[in-house]
């Protein structure tokens, strides 16, 4: 067995299957119920520790555990019977164990293991293949071409579909794993080597352009941000000064307690220009112990008129919490502050701004220059090849 697919495939959960209805069921970490359909394997609600309190459903999944570790130890009889034991559970399906039964019986020593070895090829290359011909399709068109990781699994795919052309799996030498970067470049022909590093030096090639599109799109999100949040601010600031201004001029915000006509009285042209009418309101007004305010103080423009321009209205010094709070205690007044003359909010350098570190990119670049210094060194050491017509000797 290929010495790659036993490494992955160790206490890996199986995939998911498709019942007639067209819901994914997980196997090796269950819902709570069987019939519990899940649209995602890796719901969060599925590695939940307390989803396994069924003991069936633990011995189900250290069952396949105790499987895939008898692969790896070679052990025929132990694999055998766990794979039969995994046939037989309701849980499972035969048709997503055949692989696993694949490999079980490529461990007997009686029978042949040619046709079995064949059906082991084909099921781990046809895989790659359609992997390999759909990057290949769009590997070439935008934005596709600009992504560094489509170019490092290109060169990955490439390199691993050349080991299993060039070494096929022996029961005593299996074949060379991704796992071992070193294993995977020396035996591979030269051709699939010139191939993979194409795709090793694209990868390399296209990270930083595509890093610099990822921080120009992030920094411009966060330049916009900044912009609406000063857009924000602004607006709150306005409402509150037009509210204050709003509250003030009908009367709801005294200066003081006794005398709460005092607001707008005191700020009248003279008190002989006042009507006969408009004083007898304001002394009957003022034996109330509060005015209570209009039914539209809190719109942003008030619908009283008072005697003093809304625009450059009297300082205060402070206004009382209350009736009965202290005089000592005070609320500064909101200070007005002319719109016009604020400065617009300057554009935030993009300098300044911080850059997004991508994961990926750094993976791929890491990956793409690890493989590239291994097929350089290999193609250092290959024999060289001298044509009938070079007299020069190797």
């Amino acid at each position: 067995m290929h010495a790659g697919h036993r490494q992955a495939a160790l206490f890996q959960p199986p995939p998911a299957y498709m019942d007639g209805d067209d819901y994914v069921y997980t196997h090796g970490i269950p819902a709570p119920s069987y019939l519990t359909p899940h649209t995602n394997p890796l719901d969060p609600h599925a590695v939940n520790p307390k989803v396994l309190a069924d003991q069936r459903r633990i011995h189900v999944r250290r069952l396949y555990d105790l499987l895939q570790l008898m692969l790896l130890r070679r052990d025929a009889r132990r694999a055998a019977r766990c794979l039969k034991l995994l046939m037989n559970a309701p849980e499972w399906r035969p048709v997503e164990l055949w692989k696993l039964g694949l490999e079980v019986a490529s461990m007997s020593e009686t029978e042949t293991l040619a046709p079995l070895r064949y059906l082991q090829y084909i099921a781990r290359k046809r895989t790659v293949l359609d992997a390999m011909e759909e990057t290949n399709s769009v590997i070439a068109s935008f934005p596709y071409r600009h992504n560094p990781q489509l170019h490092t699994y290109l060169g990955l795919l490439t390199l691993y579909l050349g080991t299993l052309t060039a070494a096929p799996d022996t029961p005593d030498t299996p074949g060379p794993s991704l796992h071992v970067p070193m294993n995977v470049v020396a035996c591979v022909p030269d051709s699939v080597r010139r191939t993979a590093q194409l795709h090793f030096e694209n990868a390399v090639k296209v990270a930083e352009k595509y890093t610099d599109l990822q921080n120009y799109a992030f920094r411009h999100r966060m330049r916009m941000q900044e912009q609406r949040l000063a857009k924000l601010t602004r607006l709150a600031k306005t409402h509150r000064e037009q509210m204050w201004r709003s509250m003030r001029d009908s009367g709801w915000v005294f200066g003081d307690v006794e005398a709460p006509m005092e607001t707008i009285a005191t700020h009248a042209t003279h008190p002989s220009q006042a009507s006969p009418s408009s004083q007898n309101e304001a002394g009957s007004d003022s034996e109330d112990e509060m005015r209570l305010p209009l039914a539209s103080y809190f719109s942003l423009e008030s619908e009283v008129e008072s005697g003093f321009d809304s625009v450059s209205p009297p300082p205060f010094d402070g206004v009382p919490e209350g009736p009965d709070a202290p005089p000592t205690e005070t609320r500064a007044m909101t200070p007005e502050v002319d719109h016009d003359t604020l400065p617009p909010t300057p554009p935030a350098d993009l300098r300044t701004l911080p850059s997004l570190q991508i994961a990926s990119v750094q993976w791929s670049l890491h990956v793409s220059k690890l493989y590239l210094d291994l097929l350089a060194q290999a193609a250092a050491h290959a024999p060289r090849v001298v044509r009938r017509g070079d007299k020069r000797r190797p």
